[in-house]
């Protein structure tokens, strides 16, 4: 997927101290498949505009951390309130770790005290307040979509709307100060 995405100088790209930092923060490990894509790509996105949370990133609204979750999680309590999800950092609590327009992809947490690390991908579009759990990690998700491999019918849309039938590149490095994802 890294060679896919062509990046040669990635920007902000997260150490294994920023990993650290945000998972001591969290309370808990993030998957590996994650942070090797996040560190190895840095900010940008995928086609126009699928970003991926950045425990590096210079722009707040897509930078990966526990205020930051807790600022997401406030902007979404009448959506909360209204459907059965919960974000974090509410007890199992979904961690947003990427988004585009209101499609929006998180790790659910394990329950406790099963593993430390959030073990399942959920898709949600909050517009339509419907989730589907992936069986995969990101990486494999984000190639799955851009390959069309996918079978289920809002795959095909998101497909659509991020990389426009192929017109746009897979993925573009980006300097988050610029960005604003709501």
């Amino acid at each position: 997927m890294v060679r896919l995405a062509g990046v040669t100088r990635p920007v902000e790209q997260p150490s294994s101290e920023d990993w650290q930092a945000v998972e001591s923060d969290l309370g808990f490990e993030l998957p590996t498949d994650f942070k090797s894509l996040v560190s190895a790509l840095g900010t940008g996105c995928f086609g126009m505009g699928l970003y991926l949370r950045n425990p590096s990133a210079s722009s707040e609204y897509i930078r990966l951390s526990a205020e930051a979750l807790v600022t997401y999680r406030e902007n979404l309590l009448s959506f909360e309130q209204r459907t059965r999800f919960f974000f974090y950092p509410a007890q199992s609590g979904l961690i947003v770790i990427g988004s585009i327009d209101r499609d929006h992809f998180y790790l659910r947490p394990a329950p406790a005290p099963a593993v430390k690390q959030p073990s399942r991908l959920v898709h949600i579009d909050l517009d339509l307040a419907e989730a589907s759990e992936l069986d995969m990690p990101i990486s494999q998700f984000i190639h799955a979509l851009h390959s069309d491999r996918l079978g289920q019918n809002w795959a095909a849309d998101l497909r659509t709307a991020i990389w426009r039938n192929g017109s746009v590149p897979f993925f573009t490095s980006v300097a988050g100060a610029s960005i604003r994802v709501p």
